[in-house]
């Protein structure tokens, strides 16, 4: 599937938001705890999450990996680009859906 420069755009900010929030660098890589969320079945893990920026074509995009994409069968990195990332200020909580299934992350 490919996405709009804006839906691009979005994503980069949804996750740099997610980093802005506890200061995280948005330009160096980054090693974070995490709780990540899932439904159907209801269930969450609590796993490192690393972050790295990359250059895309136009566009700057984050790059994330954590062993908890990989316990729901997710095993490539996962990029800001590809993957259409949201941010809820108003409960702090990062999503992404990645095979159908929807990913959820909060800060510890």
């Amino acid at each position: 599937m490919s996405y709009t420069h804006q839906q691009i755009s979005e994503s980069f900010f949804a996750v740099q938001s997610f980093l802005q929030l506890k200061q995280y660098s948005t330009r160096n890589s980054n090693t974070l705890k995490c709780e990540f969320f899932f439904k159907n079945p209801n269930h969450s893990y609590q796993h490192t999450l690393e972050t790295e920026s990359k250059e895309f074509i136009e566009n700057l995009s984050f790059v994330l990996h954590s062993d908890a994409f990989k316990t729901e069968g997710y095993y490539q990195p996962v990029w800001s680009a590809y993957h259409m990332f949201s941010w809820d200020e108003t409960i702090e909580e990062l999503s992404v859906e990645l095979n159908n299934k929807e990913f959820i992350i909060k800060h510890i």
